[in-house]
């Protein structure tokens, strides 16, 4: 365990690693109008050969933080009040589209997920959706998605995370999809856990788009949407992208 902790590389190392793609401490500080302390900066979690890989594959680095400076949620109504404050003068005049009746849902009621007791988690994110991810369903996606960890992350097929991820019940849960208990189908997606695990959540979409164009003015999924592990009052699942002047896309989908 010592040897495992000496390999974490610092800040300054992982900084100079991502460039621009670094989303640290003070970046998080000028996106949100926070001031972290030293305290509340876990240590990161990845190895130097981790991070050189995925920066290399096209990730970005970022801490994500669940409370803004009033200590209040970061869940996406109180995210949509800073960011629209802080955007004034430029040509972002929106910042959510797509979505109108926010107070009847669970998902926007939710920050960023950090571990109990922290105040900050550092992960890891494509800036693009998965090569041939598009167009498929849920179901679908979720082998391209373990396909994909396999190959980059080195993971076995019997991981944890991969439970009720192998091809025959990807394969039931796509045939229920395509039938009038779809809304089963993606429960039981939805709570996969390589879905809950490496999918992002509504807010947490929102908080890596916002962080990034807050520092680099760049929006990320320009043209894509991600579609993430949580549903809708109504049982589908609900995605966020296609981030342009009028802002975030927000809306949802079938498993199907």
């Amino acid at each position: 365990k010592k040897a495992a902790r000496e390999n974490r590389p610092p800040i300054e190392k992982a900084r100079e690693i991502f460039g621009r793609d670094f989303m640290g401490p003070a970046q998080v500080n000028e996106a949100w109008d926070v001031k972290l302390e030293a305290k509340d900066i876990p240590q990161i979690p990845f190895t130097l050969t981790e991070l050189k890989e995925a920066q290399a594959r096209g990730e970005m680095l970022i801490l994500r933080i669940e409370k803004d400076s009033e200590g209040q949620a970061l869940d996406m109504n109180r995210m949509k009040a800073l960011m629209m404050k802080k955007l004034q003068g430029t040509d972002q005049t929106e910042i959510f589209r797509g979505w109108t009746d926010w107070s009847k849902e669970k998902f926007d009621k939710e920050a960023p997920r950090v571990p109990s007791g922290a105040k900050a988690r550092w992960s890891l994110v494509t800036k693009e959706v998965l090569e041939d991810s598009t167009s498929k369903t849920y179901a679908q996606q979720t082998k391209a998605l373990r396909d994909h960890l396999i190959d980059t992350l080195h993971l076995k097929s019997d991981h944890p995370d991969f439970q009720g991820a192998d091809d025959a019940n990807l394969d039931r849960l796509d045939k229920l999809a395509k039938t009038d208990d779809w809304k089963q189908a993606a429960i039981e997606l939805s709570e996969l856990p390589i879905n809950q695990n490496y999918r992002r959540t509504p807010a947490e979409v929102t908080y890596d788009s916002f962080t990034y164009f807050a520092i680099t003015k760049e929006r990320l999924l320009p043209d894509h949407l991600d579609w993430t592990s949580r549903l809708d009052s109504d049982g589908s699942l609900v995605y966020v992208g296609d981030f342009g002047s009028d802002g975030l896309f927000v809306s949802r989908w079938d498993p199907d």
